[in-house]
């Protein structure tokens, strides 16, 4: 009977309207199934509550999805220079499915084990089953400050070759279908590669050469030597990097967000994750979406604006855990080990700041023309979690915000690998430019990034809101109190 019914919704899918495809896919998938498990940002089945959708562009728990073969086509040297070298890779992907793909994000990503950080893709892309796909091409840039010594990258040179390996995460644009297969109305997959590749030099021999002077330069480069070319030489922030993963880090903490939609026939329960972090001894601070995230999300605005639909207020659980195990301080001054979560509803702290960031309307679809969200970008997106039971160890490193540019800041991102795993962070470099009481940054980050600490050498400047800009805390007037 299913099997029938499945044949005929199939034969007029494309014929309803997609509220009615949702719904009809849910009535299968309950019929088919009594438990369908689900991770993170996915459609989940319990018993008593039916399926849930997730409503949030956040990062999915990679899940087990018809996978893409990754092929690099060729990559070639674009430039070096005294700072840094270009490399451009071209690469495309082969899926075993034809798919609709909308954000292409890059991670763990390693040319001869130096770090890079490549820009996230955005657009349409739609690929078809077996079929090379090729992406735009992908700038790769190594900054001698992020590596030891210039040598691997004399090698690059020299040998013609290199070593690439990372991950690609693919943000699929899927009908409605497809996601209740998927269980989830964002699914991603992630695509580990690796791959030993020649590295194509434009120019030959005389170009190879030129570009082995510079590198002889950069390699001799001292602190003066440096301040004339206006460089920075191979491991001069060796220390701030060390600070960075070794002691700022264990400022960051994960907040967790579980609620539930209800409208008149089912009920969505839902789960958000994003960073924050101490900056102070009993204060987190966190964009406000960490706490309201269905105020910040189109899609979640979309199922309140219809059906009776409605937040389940005794259904909101916030937490938060450390990233890094550490001890905790408790009212008395005594401590506990080990990583036990913060509970929001058993008093462990509470919102004593919220910034109220401001709506905007946004188009949705061509029935919902408007839709009111709050801005990622406001600089009123954030919000001060304060801690009955404080941190311990030294505090976050702040800084003055003074300056107007900076070749350099640095962010966590929050990385998964795979469904159920703990999550870990890595460090990525971006520039950035002083923009009023924000920093827009001169590179793409991802949502991974939401909510992290942005430093410069002399500590703590600001916090990501979105894929562009983050907030000085110099901006916020609740900061100082709150770090007493």
């Amino acid at each position: 009977m299913v099997g029938i019914l499945l044949t005929i919704i199939e034969m007029s899918w494309h014929n309803c309207p997609k509220n009615a495809q949702i719904r009809v896919g849910i009535t299968l998938i309950k019929a088919k199934e009594n438990i369908v498990r689900i991770s993170r940002i996915c459609l989940v089945a319990t018993a008593g509550l039916g399926l849930s959708f997730s409503m949030f562009a956040q990062p999915a728990t990679p899940a087990a999805l018809p996978p893409a073969s990754v092929k690099i086509e060729s990559i070639s040297l674009q430039s070096v220079q005294p700072d840094r070298i270009e490399l451009l890779a071209r690469l495309g992907l082969i899926p075993e499915r034809s798919l609709k793909v909308q954000v292409l994000s890059f991670s763990a990503m390693r040319v001869n084990d130096m770090p890079v950080y490549v820009s996230p893709m955005d657009g349409e892309f739609a690929m078809k089953k077996g079929e090379y796909f090729r992406l735009p091409d992908v700038r790769i840039t190594i900054y001698y400050r992020d590596i030891a010594s210039v040598e691997p990258v004399r090698r690059v040179v020299e040998q013609h070759k290199v070593t690439i390996s990372g991950e690609i995460t693919a943000k699929m644009d899927a009908n409605p279908l497809e996601e209740i297969a998927m269980h989830s109305l964002h699914p991603r997959i992630v695509l580990p590669f690796t791959k030993e590749i020649p590295v194509l030099v434009p120019g030959g021999e005389p170009a190879g050469r030129a570009a082995m002077a510079v590198l002889d330069l950069a390699a001799q480069a001292g602190p003066a030597a440096a301040k004339l070319l206006g460089t920075v030489y191979p491991g001069q922030d060796a220390a701030w990097r060390n600070d960075l993963a070794n002691e700022q880090m264990k400022h960051l903490v994960l907040i967790r967000t579980n609620y539930m939609i209800v409208d008149d026939t089912a009920s969505y329960p839902l789960h958000f994750e994003q960073l924050g972090f101490w900056i102070g001894p009993t204060t987190v601070i966190v964009p406000e979406e960490a706490i309201k995230p269905w105020e910040f999300d189109p899609d979640s605005q979309a199922q309140l604006s219809g059906n009776h639909a409605k937040i389940d207020k005794g259904s909101i659980s916030i937490t938060a855990e450390p990233l890094v195990a550490a001890e905790r301080v408790g009212i008395d001054g005594g401590t506990s080990a080990g990583i036990v979560p913060w509970s929001l509803s058993q008093g462990d702290f509470h919102v004593e700041v919220e910034g109220k960031a401001e709506k905007e309307h946004v188009a949705y679809t061509a029935k919902i023309t408007s839709l009111e969200v709050r801005q990622r970008s406001s600089v009123n997106n954030y919000a001060l979690l304060r801690f009955r039971d404080g941190f311990t160890g030294s505090p976050l490193k702040l800084a003055d915000s003074a300056g107007s540019t900076w070749d350099h800041l640095a962010v966590f991102r929050l990385v998964r690998h795979e469904a159920g795993s703990d999550p870990r962070t890595e460090v990525v470099l971006l520039p950035g430019t002083s923009d009023g009481k924000q920093i827009r940054l001169g590179q793409q980050i991802d949502d991974s990034a939401f909510g992290s600490p942005v430093f410069t050498e002399d500590g703590g400047v600001a916090m990501v809101q979105d894929e562009n800009l983050a907030v000085f805390l110099s901006s916020i007037k609740q900061l100082e109190e709150n770090q007493k």
